[in-house]
């Protein structure tokens, strides 16, 4: 029985599959491997250089089948230095003798090398994407393409890594000066609660760009390799060297990256339309007559990058026969803060669970539920949750606000009630009481 290789789109598909729902550290490990096992690669890395593109640190290396401790090297005098000056090159062979002054890879025996270059959007160097071979490369061209697909996707990724962590920098240091200006809390409540209200909207904004990260970067690179293939095309009639198996190789990459870029704009398409439509709501302070459902669910939907980080369902029960006049960035920052205590707080990490949310509507009124079957809520905590600053786990995930906001917006906002049922083991359901009639003016 003879052994078929996978085609281009399932390696492709493969790679993308690996690393789908993957962030920060955890996808670099993943895409090393599968990139590594892909291209049949001994060693694969993603390294960092610095602003001179003198040295280069590798932030994820897998060799010979798992991953390894990272190292850091000159770039001088190895195939890496092209690289980072904005290259993507394949040695197929005798890589040692073209670098003759490279000592690592004579100590390694390494054969062969591809690498490519990582920029951001400015088009800046960060990194570079490397494989190494202790043979011969058998299959260059499909190399090449494959590490110019998704160089666009892993550099996304380090950018918006590098800003998670400067932001998790500036937050911490902000927690630090709130504790210093404890004597001026009773001062500085209203100002922490507004930074609390768009809170949710920040959070918005990092999980859609983050999603929006990998269909735009594969699109990108897709393009690219459509102007590259049909570029050598053009080379090979121009020289008259094209052959018919030659061209439908050709013609075959570029079908496929057609329907990479496709698929994926239109994800990209799709993600930044309901991002525009979350985005416009939270920030009107306008009174509206909006779809309950419908605006749940768009909620929900913009909250997807933060709820993949948890193994929780949650399930948008209300009737789309249901209409709320009222005002909707406030119904969103209530649900979006309801939602993300429930994640953070009534599951442990990696603990499977659900989250309903239901309504029942009335001649004057709407109850509005919020139900998940978590850990619960201690009866001595439970009289607290509505204090500010008040919360059980590390300030890092917030100041205790989120549903002191909430209660607020309800009660004075909406003039409407929470009520909060819960039991240790058996999960939590706020359920929150709102007149449909339009509410009187106020400001948080």
């Amino acid at each position: 029985m003879s052994f078929q290789q996978p085609s281009f789109q399932q390696q492709v598909q493969a790679i993308v599959d690996s690393i789908s729902s993957s962030y920060g550290g955890q996808f670099f490990q993943k895409v090393t491997a599968s990139l590594a096992n892909a291209v049949d690669a001994d060693y694969c890395f993603i390294a960092r250089v610095d602003d001179q593109l003198t040295t280069s640190k590798t932030i994820s290396t897998y060799a010979h089948g798992q991953h390894i401790d990272n190292f850091e090297y000159e770039l001088r005098d190895t195939p890496c230095a092209e690289v980072a000056c904005d290259r993507i090159n394949v040695y197929p062979a005798n890589i040692t003798k073209l670098f003759p002054k490279d000592i690592l890879l004579q100590d390694m025996g390494i054969e062969a090398y591809v690498g490519a270059s990582l920029k951001n959007s400015e088009h800046e160097i960060l990194g570079i994407v490397v494989a190494l071979y202790e043979h011969k490369i058998d299959n260059p061209e499909e190399v090449h393409t494959l590490y110019k697909l998704f160089s666009g996707r892993i550099a996304a990724e380090i950018d918006s890594h590098e800003k998670t962590l400067a932001l998790k920098a500036v937050n911490e240091s902000l927690e630090e000066k709130v504790t210093e200006r404890t004597k001026e809390l009773t001062r500085a409540t209203q100002h922490l609660m507004e930074q609390e209200k768009y809170a949710s909207l920040g959070t918005l904004v990092a999980g859609i760009s983050h999603e929006i990260n990998t269909p735009i970067g594969i699109a990108i690179s897709a393009t690219s390799m459509i102007t590259d293939t049909s570029e050598q095309i053009l080379n090979l009639l121009e020289n008259k060297t094209i052959t018919e198996t030659n061209l439908r190789q050709k013609l075959s990459i570029i079908s496929e990256s057609v329907e990479l870029s496709e698929n994926n704009l239109k994800k990209a398409a799709n993600l930044v339309n309901n991002f525009k439509k979350i985005a416009v709501d939270q920030s009107s302070s306008d009174i509206s007559n909006f779809q309950l459902s419908t605006h749940t669910q768009a909620l929900i939907d913009s909250l997807k990058s933060e709820i993949k980080k948890h193994a929780v369902i949650i399930n948008n029960n209300i009737s789309a026969v249901i209409f709320f006049e009222s005002y909707v960035s406030d119904y969103q920052q209530i649900l979006s803060n309801l939602i993300l205590n429930a994640l953070h707080h009534g599951f442990d990490k990696g603990q499977k669970g659900i989250i309903d949310i239901e309504a029942i509507e009335s001649a004057d009124r709407i109850k509005l539920s919020i139900s998940d079957n978590g850990k619960g809520i201690n009866q001595d905590i439970i009289k607290h949750i509505y204090s500010p600053f008040y919360t059980t786990t590390s300030r890092s995930k917030g100041p205790g606000l989120g549903l002191t906001i909430v209660y607020n917006l309800i009660k004075q906002r909406f003039g409407g009630d929470i009520q909060v049922q819960s039991e240790p083991g058996k999960g939590t359901r706020f359920t929150l009481d709102l007149p449909k009639e339009r509410p009187k003016e106020y400001h948080i």
